[in-house]
């Protein structure tokens, strides 16, 4: 089913009609789509008070219609999940993956995301997979191919659905949303402690739609500030010194990799009669050459997507601009490292 295109207002009059009102019927909408999960004092936090009763009466309204499932960590916090099929239908988002149960690492970089948009309000989020499509391929007249995006086969393998910005972290436009060209802000949450976990896959991934933005932010999101010079270091080495485009590879490097990937897609397919020994050893020397995850990265979206993903049609980096930027979420997220079981609505 293809996602409908609706505003906020109209997503929260739909909510309210199950009987929530508007504050709550807002907030639902909010924690379903920035990730699907919520807790008790991030409602209180979009209501801008401490504690109180309105919390209890949002969750009781929403178990009772089974809207939400409610899960316990190991501390006995409750975490709340909007992942009801109907909830989902209502705001034209049937098939939404925030829909499913999540294991508890996503589940604490989803409840870190929410807070940072909880802090961060003022900002025109694009929350579904239409939105993006829409702004980035309709508004700005990209081409599919240069979206992050990944590939799914379906059970028998019979058909493939290709999803995009499938990672669903918070994404906005800075300032107005009408504005010429608004500076598009690109979140990557790391729930890790001590040591960046996937933000140079991150960067890769969206490689070519960075390097066709005029204006761009990377705003990677920590609760460990010991994390923040190791990714402004991951970015510097992936995306240059901050104030150019994304650009892995320099433009005279391009082909050395392409003619790379298709030797080592030839390898893994056992077709090397034509590889010869000196084939085979400058083989063996680029795997070592080309190894690490930025490259195993690129590998793979390449196998996917073929040779547009090297650099073929791009335009020079010097024409865009943009930089990694930090932020600290000062919450315990530790307390929800252990989800041990679901309460029965």
């Amino acid at each position: 089913m293809t996602p409908m295109l609706m505003r906020n207002d109209e997503r929260t009059l739909a909510i309210q009609s199950f009987g929530y009102t508007e504050r709550e019927a807002a907030f639902l909408c909010l924690a379903a789509l920035h990730g699907g999960y919520f807790l008790r004092r991030q409602y209180n936090a979009f209501l801008g008070c401490q504690h109180g009763g309105n919390a209890d009466r949002l969750i009781e309204k929403g178990v009772l219609q089974g809207h939400l499932r409610v899960h316990e960590s190991a501390n006995r916090t409750q975490i709340y999940h909007v992942g009801a099929k109907s909830f989902f239908k209502a705001i034209g988002e049937e098939d939404n993956r925030n829909r499913r149960w999540r294991q508890p690492y996503p589940v604490k970089v989803k409840l870190m995301g929410l807070d940072f948009v909880l802090a961060h309000r003022q900002h025109h989020y694009l929350v579904t997979e239409a939105e993006k499509l829409d702004y980035f391929a309709g508004r700005l007249g990209l081409n599919h191919s240069h979206l992050p995006q990944r590939n799914y086969r379906s059970r028998h393998g019979r058909n493939i659905t290709t999803r995009y910005f499938v990672d669903k972290f918070p994404l906005f436009l800075c300032g107005a949303s009408s504005a010429p060209t608004p500076v598009v802000g690109f979140c990557y949450v790391d729930g890790s402690i001590g040591k960046p976990s996937g933000f140079d896959t991150y960067l890769l991934q969206y490689r070519d739609l960075f390097s066709r933005l005029d204006h761009f932010g990377i705003i990677y999101i920590a609760g460990d500030e010991r994390m923040f010079p190791k990714a402004e270091r991951i970015f510097g080495r992936l995306c240059g010194n901050g104030a150019r485009a994304v650009s892995v590879l320099r433009d005279r490097e391009f082909d050395r990799l392409r003619e790379h990937f298709r030797a080592r897609d030839l390898f893994e397919r056992r077709e090397t009669s034509s590889f010869g020994k000196a084939g085979l050893d400058r083989l063996r020397e680029e795997l070592a050459e080309f190894g690490g995850p930025e490259y195993e990265a690129l590998y793979c979206q390449w196998r996917e997507r073929g040779d547009c993903i090297l650099g073929e049609g791009t335009e020079s980096p010097e024409k865009r601009s943009g930089g990694v930027s930090t932020y600290r979420v000062d919450h315990d997220y530790d307390l929800f490292g252990e989800l041990s079981r679901a309460i029965p609505a």
